[in-house]
């Protein structure tokens, strides 16, 4: 089989978070695992800087996987439409692919990925990695609106299918019913030496958040939430929040922080590696995400995998499966909910969250391995190509 990712980003682009790590992760799989011929069309662009000094295509071998890292239109359109003069001609190079996998929406990447496919007859397989959500479309609601109209709708209704992570996002995408979807959760390789370790008894009681700092992550009614705790129950928490800076919106938070009087009790950590990570989940009580929106949600599922339970807000599309499995606390984005809920976990007996992390444990494993969800895609993608044959 051969396989054509089409995205704006890949690694090393972290700039934009979690999806070109799972690109990669998933791609990586499909050559070692599956032999199947893994090809990427990216651009050279983390965020407003390039990944490599090249006014040229730079072709990287990444894990086995043929990267091309395509140069940005150095004008507006090349930055904020992650335009490349060279798309259309690399495209070309792709015709003998026998499956298209585009990732991510309202860029030069997806629709002429898209297009592409369906000019030369390819089945393609769309992840929108949480674009058709109500709060991702209201984000540029006008242009997105127009995009949809002249290119998006009609493109998406030939794809042979539409992949999300989550039931959660499936069901808040807003899109044609009659479009098929498909069901994936991220993939994570897990060492079949790791076992559960329960947490010891303390005094105090540790939260914990771990992402990207920026407003759409929930942290300021979760702030509001902790502040009107009562003292005995405040006394006892710690609240640690790990992530680097977005758009300055950590000056933001220390004023809050501030302004509630919390300076003792919450902290910011700033950006973690994965060894501080891992030694994080271990030190601490819960992981809080209390998210306007999630696609996925992978830090809590890094924490789960971990052991630990979770608290999600029910915006972030892993808080079903959170409930299935008993291993965490979901909310609405309300102050009182929100605090009520944290009054749950800190009066919760340390056996009951032992046993929440226990589950979490198993769970992710069960259903997020690498092994398991390679497999679905690779079904997904035959089922895609005998339907074209």
């Amino acid at each position: 089989m051969k396989l054509l990712f089409v995205t704006p980003y890949y690694v090393p682009a972290w700039r934009y978070g979690g999806p070109p790590q799972c690109m990669a992760d998933l791609a990586k799989h499909f050559t070692s695992h599956h032999h199947i011929q893994t090809h990427v069309i990216t651009l050279n662009a983390n965020g407003r800087e390039t990944l490599f000094e090249s006014n040229e295509p730079v072709t990287k071998t990444v894990d086995g996987v043929t990267v091309h890292y395509l140069p940005r239109a150095k004008n507006f359109t090349g930055y904020s439409y992650f335009y490349s003069s060279l798309i259309d001609d690399y495209l070309e190079r792709y015709k003998g692919v026998d499956i298209v996998h585009v990732h991510t929406l309202f860029n030069a990447f997806s629709k002429k990925g898209m297009q592409f496919a369906v000019k030369n007859n390819i089945p393609f397989i769309l992840t929108p990695h949480g674009m058709l959500s109500d709060y991702s479309l209201k984000k540029s609601l006008v242009v997105k609106k127009i995009h949809r109209l002249l290119f998006d709708n009609k493109l998406i209704s030939k794809a042979y299918s539409v992949h999300f992570t989550a039931t959660g996002e499936a069901n808040r995408a807003e899109m044609n019913r009659e479009i098929k979807k498909t069901i994936i959760p991220l993939g994570f390789e897990f060492n079949t030496q790791d076992f559960f370790e329960e947490k010891k008894e303390s005094e105090v009681f540790k939260m914990m958040f771990l992402g990207r700092l920026q407003p759409i992550k929930g942290l300021e009614p979760l702030l509001h939430a902790i502040a009107g705790l009562e003292e005995k129950v405040k006394c006892r928490l710690v609240f640690d929040i790990y992530g680097g800076d977005e758009n300055n919106y950590r000056q933001q938070l220390i004023k809050l922080i501030t302004w509630l009087k919390l300076e003792n009790l919450v902290k910011l950590r700033g950006p973690v590696n994965a060894q501080e990570r891992t030694e994080a989940f271990k030190q601490h009580d819960v992981l809080a995400l209390t998210s306007y929106h999630e696609n996925f949600g992978m830090a809590a599922a890094e924490a789960m995998a971990a052991g630990l339970p979770v608290f999600l807000s029910d915006q972030v599309s892993l808080a079903s499966f959170v409930l299935e499995n008993r291993c965490g606390w979901v909310t609405a984005i309300d102050e009182r909910l929100i605090q009520k809920s944290v009054y749950e976990m800190f009066y919760t007996t340390l056996a009951e969250r032992n046993k929440m992390g226990m589950r979490a444990f198993n769970s992710v494993r069960k259903h997020f391995n690498m092994n398991t969800v390679g497999e679905q895609f690779v079904s997904l993608y035959q089922q895609a190509i005998s339907n074209k044959q």
